[in-house]
């Protein structure tokens, strides 16, 4: 019973977490030349103000750029032959921040690290009764 609860629970926040819809947290502006969006499914030209979500993939060609406004006001122009991945930065100073030519920008997600924690946690407490398997016989 347990075991069973514990898996239960773990399998719920799970589901909970990867059904919850992801919110643009940018989008683009100030485009030149060619860009290419990578939102999970390979590279493609984005349209015109694409909405952007976290951990999408900007590649900029030779003689391209693009700014990634952040809903917060912060602006990051991506120079050519550049891979950026949305993330807001930390820091955003006043103004235009850049990233430049051949730079990959790298965001770093914890959910997957969370939900794996939990789910090594949870089989460690399913698996690891201590020789206590509640299957005491009790004489009347």
């Amino acid at each position: 019973m347990k075991a069973l609860l514990v898996a239960g629970i773990t399998l719920v926040f799970a589901g909970f977490a990867a059904a919850q819809p992801a919110d643009p947290v940018a989008n683009l502006q100030d485009r030149t030349g060619q860009i290419l969006l990578n939102t999970g499914d390979g590279y493609v030209t984005p349209p015109i103000n694409a909405p952007l979500m976290k951990g999408d993939q900007i590649l900029t060609k030779t003689n391209s750029s693009v700014v990634v406004h952040y809903d917060d006001g912060c602006d990051v122009r991506v120079e050519e032959n550049t891979v950026y991945t949305v993330e807001r930065p930390e820091e955003c100073p006043a103004g235009i921040m850049a990233v430049g030519e051949g730079t990959a920008v790298a965001a770093s997600s914890n959910v997957p690290f969370i939900l794996a924690g939990v789910g090594v946690v949870a089989l460690i407490y399913i698996f690891s009764d201590n020789g206590d398997n509640n299957d005491r016989v009790v004489s009347p």
